[in-house]
């Protein structure tokens, strides 16, 4: 799935965030993001992007201050690029259907060192089926994204910036919400 457009909107009735991407091929995935699922990922997903971001151009990974510094001279380097001004383009072909999924369970799995997929679960109590889709962000994407949530935070004044993220093993697979020792789920 080749993402064209995001656009991520704080809904005061429902009081979570709702986050539409838009694909190249015309077909739009809708998603509810809850404050807790919010405030959880988004240290994560800041984790993830700053891991991706610490390798230079030459593939050499950096540690440290060097590599907290390259992240962030490329995440600022994405967000000159980005265009924020063309209006969201609206659709519609719903693959995943008209109601957004509700994210109870999100997984970031590292697609070497510019690709992150993201798996997005609705597990409901009582429902007889789970609907999910999958998408994968190149680095530029993931910064417009860091930043269109840092952005709805605000204005959904929840009252609490994310907590940072613990620290992410060694592994290229995050499932938030669950021990060290397994992928983590966030729900």
């Amino acid at each position: 799935m080749n993402i064209h457009q995001l656009q991520a909107s704080y809904q005061q009735e429902q009081d979570r965030i709702l986050l539409r991407l838009n694909t190249r091929t015309g077909e739009e995935f809708r998603l509810w993001l809850t404050r807790r699922m919010t405030l959880v990922a988004l240290p994560h997903l800041t984790q993830m992007s700053q891991r991706m971001g610490s390798t230079s151009a030459e593939g050499v990974s950096h540690d440290g201050a060097q590599a907290g510094d390259l992240a962030h001279f490329k995440q600022q380097e994405s967000l000159a690029q980005a265009d924020f001004q063309t209006p969201y383009s609206d659709t519609t072909q719903l693959p995943a259907g008209d109601t957004p999924l509700l994210v109870t369970q999100l997984r970031f799995t590292q697609l070497g060192d510019a690709m992150l997929r993201l798996a997005f679960e609705e597990k409901l109590a009582g429902a007889q089926s789970t609907r999910s889709f999958e998408v994968t962000l190149g680095l530029s994407i993931v910064h417009a994204l860091l930043h269109l949530l840092e952005q709805v935070l605000k204005a959904a004044e929840w009252g609490t910036a994310a907590a940072p993220a613990p620290s992410l093993p060694d592994t290229s697979e995050l499932d938030a919400f669950a021990t060290a020792e397994r992928p983590v789920y966030l729900n």
